[in-house]
């Protein structure tokens, strides 16, 4: 008893992705967004198809943005799994209407094979000040 199709699996997956308690944003070595879940739109107030091909960039305040080009180059460069903001520094994020927030940020790579397969980033977003 206890094994599945890998369809069955992937379909669980994509179900516990989804129902996930923290954002999840996976983007590619340009730092552009190519996937989110439902928790990643409610956080941030975009629907997905407004976070998809947009630089992660635009979910985090301007004043943010100026390092995180090299940040996200640096990751890829060395990708493994780490925390960002370990160091004392406090995260903040930027919702649609223009609301910055704390965040903790965990890092992972994925690597998916195939054609369009390759190296991505996979960001575990939440809000702490809630």
């Amino acid at each position: 008893m206890g094994k599945c199709s890998l369809e069955t699996l992937q379909s669980i997956r994509l179900k516990v992705v989804e129902a996930s308690p923290d954002a999840m944003l996976v983007i590619n070595r340009l730092g552009e967004v190519i996937d989110c879940n439902e928790e990643a739109e409610f956080l941030f107030g975009y629907v997905r198809g407004e976070m998809l091909g947009k630089p992660i960039g635009q979910l985090m305040p301007e004043d943010s943005r100026k390092h995180h080009t090299t940040h996200v180059s640096n990751f890829f460069r060395s990708p493994r799994r780490r925390e960002m903001g370990v160091r004392g520094t406090t995260l903040e994020g930027l919702n649609r209407d223009g609301e910055r927030f704390p965040l903790h940020i965990g890092l992972a790579p994925i690597v998916v094979e195939g054609p369009e397969g390759g190296l991505f980033g996979l960001a575990i977003v939440r809000r702490t000040d809630t």
